[in-house]
This record gives structure tokens, sequence and C-alpha cells, in this order.
């Protein structure tokens, strides 16, 4: 209200300065400009100066409204001026007169100093003009006249009415200043008004807005709902193979363990086959004693004559092949690191080197430093040590006479190769037969004892047979065994029967659902929420639970168990159903060996937390905004609500802790 008020002040003194102005304006452009008579020339009287600026002044105010008057009057003037000269011999009497006029004319313009706003007629214009004229000689008055002529009985104008016109030029002359004095004062009243409109604006002591500081909260919203033991991890078996289910040795809810029998399917007619296998298998082992006689090398060598191929038939004392051994060389070298019989030394040798043996081990004492001419005192450090004469037994396709290097501990030596002697050993055969399994040609290396060929004796070729027969018989039977297995359904884990899917009598078919099973270690708790709550929903969130005793579980499970025991359990995460609509989540328990899968649990689910929460009355928000007071007044920021608590409305964003609340 007093802002609109200061509003409607502001604008009348506006319009008041902006007349003020334009009268000013105009009352300055009169004033300085006049018309185009020029002045007096005798600049001496100076308030006839001043009674022609006035007249000036005065006819150009009035120089809009008087345009026709003024035609009027000069007409007359010029039939004024033609009959001046046919009066020329009056002027004598005029002179007489003029005496009189001028002192009017001196009073008219003493009264021209006060404020008059009357506007002066033309008749009163010329009278006052003329007087000056007559004042400054007959000869200027002519000239004059003839530009301004007197009006028509303007001689015998009264005196009176020449000071009331005096009078008025004198005040119109003012008339600028009074209206740039108005300007001024209504500009001061325009500066006081936007001061006092300025200073209203800001909150005053006396009139400061109630406030109230932030205030924070921990916020828990909880809800109670129906979940369940269930598991997240429940396996289905199927049935593995076709017949009638002739037993199921368990039932919902029961406790199974690993490999315990579900169902149990008619396996007679495979039963029966793997009998007849069993008892044929039994008769052919019988028959499987006899063995095939092995050939094996006699000594390490060569084979460098073969006699016999695969399939030939051999007697008793048969040679089969003739086997030469390498000759043992022997290489004799002296050298400085001490060896031993029976060392391992590396011989180098045609241009391959092999590990030698070392045979023969002779010391060579070192010659006294004395008897060689040397120094025995302390400072010759130089003392030739012993050195060995060694022989070195080695196998090599190097001929007699070659030069061989023997290397011990580093250190190498040289002596001259002497070749051994080689031995031809036979390979006979040990029983009547046919040569089978021979894997040897001439000139391959055999080693002692390395089986070369095999005798496949009669006895041994029907022993053979029977022993192929066992393992085909074995075969099948172990395959029908295990076919066997499928017609008994057992447990694949630890845990509770969920649902069978088929009872005795049932005809099983080849993956047909069986049985669906909770595996005990993966038992938990199972909450549904709908998505409108899940998805709100702070995650860790706390949750607290009782089991509800039904009828499903006997006296005995309930017996392990306390319904009026509050669990006190975390849910850690949610995961949307198929429809998108329900958030499922588990929980696992720790008292796996006591809870049953299927059993009701009542629970209460903390389903919103937030700690030292901004919440504010729900009357402050106004379409979605809040007032604070700030360092600049009172200003509206926008915020974001979150949940609805007893005490307010939760601000999630918009608001600091430290800002001031406007409450009116």
């Amino acid at each position: 209200m007093i802002l609109a008020v200061a509003i409607t002040v502001f604008a009348v003194i506006a319009v008041l300065f902006g007349i003020c102005l334009f009268v000013f304006i105009t009352s300055y452009k009169s004033y300085s400009s006049g018309d185009n008579d020029e002045l007096p020339e005798n600049n001496d009287n100076e308030d006839e100066i001043r009674a022609e600026k006035n007249r000036r002044r005065i006819k150009n105010e009035n120089a809009e409204s008087e345009t026709a008057a003024n035609e009027a009057a000069k007409r007359e003037a010029e039939k004024a001026a033609e009959k001046a000269a046919a009066e020329e011999a009056a002027a004598e009497k005029a002179a007489a007169e003029r005496a009189a006029e001028e002192a009017a004319a001196e009073e008219a313009a003493e009264k021209a100093e006060s404020f008059d706003t009357r506007i002066a007629t033309p008749e009163e214009m010329e009278r006052i003009r003329g007087a000056a004229l007559r004042k400054d000689g007959s000869a200027r008055a002519e000239a004059d006249s003839s530009s301004f002529p007197s009006a028509p009985g303007s001689e015998n104008a009264p005196e009176s009415d020449i000071d009331e016109e005096s009078a008025k030029a004198g005040i119109s002359r003012y008339i600028p200043f009074i209206t740039a004095g108005v300007a001024v004062i209504a500009a001061i009243c325009i500066g006081v008004l936007i001061f006092v409109m300025v200073s209203s604006r800001a909150p005053k002591p006396d009139t400061a807005p109630e406030t109230a500081d932030i205030t924070t909260e921990d916020i828990r919203l909880q809800e109670n709902i129906t979940g369940s033991i269930s598991s997240p991890d429940t396996l289905t078996s199927i049935f593995a193979a076709n017949g009638k289910i002739t037993d199921v040795k368990v039932k919902a809810g029961d406790y199974v363990k690993k490999g315990d029998i579900i169902y149990m399917i008619d396996s007679s007619n495979l039963q029966a086959r793997i009998d007849l296998l069993e008892e044929r298998l039994s008769v052919v082992k019988a028959d499987t004693d006899a063995e095939n006689v092995e050939v094996t090398a006699p000594a390490s060598g060569t084979i460098t004559s073969l006699y016999v191929s695969s399939g030939s038939p051999v007697s008793g004392g048969t040679t089969i092949a003739e086997i030469t051994t390498p000759s043992e060389n022997t290489v004799s070298v002296t050298i400085g690191a001490s060896v031993n019989v029976g060392d391992k030394v590396s011989v180098s040798s045609g241009g391959d080197t092999v590990e030698g043996v070392v045979t023969a081990v002779r010391e060579i004492p070192a010659e006294p430093e004395d008897e060689i001419g040397g120094d025995l005192s302390e400072e010759n450090t130089d003392v030739p040590s012993s050195s060995w004469h060694v022989n070195v037994s080695f196998t090599t396709p190097g001929e007699t006479g070659s030069v061989a290097v023997v290397t011990v501990d580093g250190q190498k030596a040289s002596g001259q190769v002497v070749k051994g002697r080689s031995l031809t050993v036979r390979v006979t055969a040990r029983a009547a037969g046919n040569i089978t399994n021979m894997n040897i040609e001439a000139g391959d290396k055999v080693s002692e004892g390395e089986r070369i060929a095999e005798i496949e004796t009669p006895a041994s070729a029907q022993a053979a047979q029977n022993e192929f027969e066992a393992k085909e018989l074995q075969l099948e039977i172990d395959q029908l065994n295990s076919e066997l297995e499928n017609y008994t359904l057992r447990a694949s884990v630890d845990g509770y029967v969920q649902q069978l899917y088929a009872k005795e009598g049932d005809n099983a078919a080849i993956n047909m659902t069986a049985v669906s099973l909770t595996p005990q270690d993966s038992l938990a708790l199972k909450v549904e929420l709908p998505a409108e709550t899940a998805e709100k929903l702070t995650l860790p969130a706390p949750v607290s639970f009782k089991l509800s005793r039904t009828s499903d579980f006997s006296d005995d499970v309930w017996a392990e168990l306390d319904t009026e025991t509050v669990y006190h359990v975390t849910l850690t995460s949610l995961e949307p159903d198929e429809s998108g609509e329900v958030y499922v989540g588990y929980i696992p328990l720790e008292e796996q060996d006591k809870v049953r899968s299927g059993m009701v649990a009542q629970m209460n689910i903390t389903t919103y937390t937030a700690y030292n929460a901004i919440v504010i009355p729900e009357a402050l928000i106004k379409d979605g905004k809040v007032k604070i007071l700030s360092a600049e007044g009172v200003k509206e920021v926008k915020v974001k609500t979150g949940v609805v608590t007893e005490n307010g409305v939760e601000i999630t964003d918009g608001l600091s802790r430290g800002d001031k609340l406007v409450l009116n």
C-alpha cells in the first residue's frame, strides 16, 4: 500500500516538474529573443532600455494570441505616419506636452520593476514607446514612428495606463527565474521521495520479519511386512531314465544328505542284462592264464644282425639277432687336479664329448724347492704342488691312436687313446612260437634288459583272445552299471526337499522334472517389496524379524526354535522380478540347522534412513519455494523435498544449515 502511494506521489511530482520545465524554456526563449527592432541608440538612459526590453518580452509572450491585433495596429500606425506629416504644424504643441509624458514614462519605468502578470495592450505598448522616442528628440521620434507608429489616440492615453503597463513588463522578466525555482523544488521533492522509497525497502529493527533457525533430525521410516525362509539357489533335479517309479524315499520338507535316495525307478530288465554279462566275463577270465614270452637284450650295444621279422616262427634256441657291444677306450693323462678312482670326468675325442670313469690314479709328488734351485724363503710363494697320473675309461666312436682331452675341475690334460676290445652277443628264442611285437631294426642301439620282441606260444594266443573279449565285456558292464545309476535319483546337495513333482506308480521320463531342493547352506530370509518402496529404500537397510509358527512343520522342528526371539539382520541388495513391480532380496541366515525352507517370518524393515536431515514445516513451502533472510533481505529459494515426517518435510536440496527461515 505504501509503495503504491509513493509511486502515485512520484508521478504527480514528475508531471509538475515537466510543466515547470516547459514554462521555463518557453519564458526563457521569449525573454532572450525579442523582435527584430533595434534598441535605442542612446544607451545613457538605462530606464528607457529596461522599458524597451520589457516591452519586447511582453510582446513576444503575447505574439501568438495578439497576431491579428498587431496587424491592425500596424496598419493604423502607417495611416498615423501619413497623418503626422500633415500635423507638423502641431509639433510645437506636442513639444509642450512632451515634458509631461517624459515624467510619466519615468514613473512607468519605475513601476516595471515590480511583478505584474497582466498583458499590455498594443495601444499601451505604443504609448510607452512613443514617450521614449519623444524624449530622445523629434528626429528619432520620426524615424521610429515610421517603424512603430502610435496607435490612434495614443497621444492622449492616461498616465495611469502607462504606469500599469510598465509594471507588468517589469514583473514578466522574473517569470523564468520563478519557474526555475519551482523546478528545483520539484527535483528536491523527487530525490526525497526516492530516498524514502529505498529506505522503506530495507528491514528495520522494529519491522524485521519473524525468522527461525534451520533444524536437523535423524529420519528413520519403518514398515511391517511378511516374508519367508527360502533360498536364491534352489536346485531342480530331473529324471535321467524311463520307467515306472517304484519307490519315493522322502516327502516335502524333509532334510536330505547328498547322495540320499529320493526316487527309485524299475530297472529289472537292465539288471538282468548286467547279470548275464558278468557271468560270461567270469568264464573268459579263467582262460587267460597263459602269457607271451618276452625277448630281451642280454647286453648293451648295437643291433648288428637281425635274423627274423614280426610273425616269423621260431623254435627254442633260435638266434633272433646279434648285438655288438661298444669298445672300452682308455686314455692316460697327467693332471694337476686331485681325483679318485670311480670319479666321473669329461672326455672329448673324435669330435664327441662323453663321460668317462677314472679307473686308476697315481700321485706324482712335487720336486723339492732346493733341488730345482728355488728359494725356500717365506717371500717365495710359487711352491709347486703334486700332480696325478690318471687312467680314464670311456666309450667313443673315435679311432685308436686319436687324442682325447680330459677335463677335471676346469683343468685340461690330453693323452693318446688306447682302444679296447668289443664283444658280439647273440639273442636267442626261449620258447617255440611266432615272433610278435618286434620293435627293433638293424643298427638300433639297445640297452641290457630292454624288450626287443615277444614270442607268442599257442597257449598265449588263446589267452590273448580271451583277454580281448574280457575287456570288451567289462566295458559293456561298466556302461550298463552307469545307466543303472540313472534309475536311482539321489540328492545332489545337503538341504531340504522343497517340492516333489512325481509320486510312486507314475511313469518317469528322461528330462522330466523330479524334485526341487533348497541347499542347507544357502537358506535366507526372502524380502519382497513394492517397486515404489524399493526405489526409495536406503541400502544397507536394517531388518528385524520373528518366525511365525505354522502347521507345515512338526512339533519337533518348532521345539528347537523360539518364535518370540527377534533376529536382527541387514538387507544389502534388491533386484526386480520379471514384472518389475516387485523387488526381491535375500538375507543369509546364520542358524541354518534350525530354520526350514518355507517358514513364515514377520519383518520390520527400515525403508528410509537419513542422518542430520533438514526438516521444515510444510506450510513454509509455497510452489516449491521457501523464503529465507539474507544479507540483501528476504528472498525466495527453490528447494527439493524428500520424505514427510511427523515434524515436517525433509529438504534434500536448496537450503543450508546456516540459513534463516522467514516465518511471516
